[in-house]
């Protein structure tokens, strides 16, 4: 069996003995008289036990019919003084039913579906707004920087303008 397999239930290393059958215990005086005195020449009949006799299993056969143990592990030994209970994996499911219709005799699912589907619309219609407010920013004209005109004084790449050319201004 593979270490860490299903366990099987320990085996006893001894069969359990059958007790002997008990004998009813023998009245010494009876406690009430009986309805006929006994005749001399028959034998007294013992009380029948109210339970059933208990036979002993033939040898090597077990106490109880076999039947197919459950996968559980082994169950640990009691601690004295705390009660054994049985062990179970799961409570037994329950089936909730839901709720009863109130509120009117609405659905309740309706409800949060109509409100869900107005905040979605809600939402698209503030979506569209952004962006069309965002497309119509982007539509400014670029500014284009003026171009310098190309006459006048101190033509030339170094801008001119100075006293060495001797221009005819009037600083005054």
């Amino acid at each position: 069996m593979p270490p860490g397999g299903p366990a099987a239930p320990p085996k006893p290393t001894h069969p359990p003995k059958p007790s002997p059958p008990e004998k009813p215990p023998k009245p010494e005086t009876p406690a009430y008289p009986p309805g006929k005195p006994p005749k001399p020449g028959t034998p007294a009949k013992p009380p029948k036990p109210a339970y059933p006799p208990h036979s002993a299993p033939p040898p090597g056969s077990p106490e109880y019919p076999p039947y197919p143990y459950p996968h559980y592990p082994p169950i640990s030994p009691s601690v004295p003084g705390v009660p054994n209970t049985p062990l179970t994996p799961f409570p037994p499911p329950s089936v909730l039913t839901p709720p009863g219709g109130g509120g009117g005799g609405h659905d309740h699912t309706t409800i949060i579906a109509v409100c869900v589907s107005l905040g979605g619309a809600f939402f698209l219609a503030f979506l569209a707004v952004g962006l069309f407010c965002l497309a119509k920013k982007k539509k400014k004209p670029v500014m284009v920087p003026a171009a310098h005109p190309h006459g006048g004084e101190g033509g030339g790449p170094h801008g001119g303008g100075g006293a060495a050319h001797g221009g005819g201004h009037d600083y005054s």
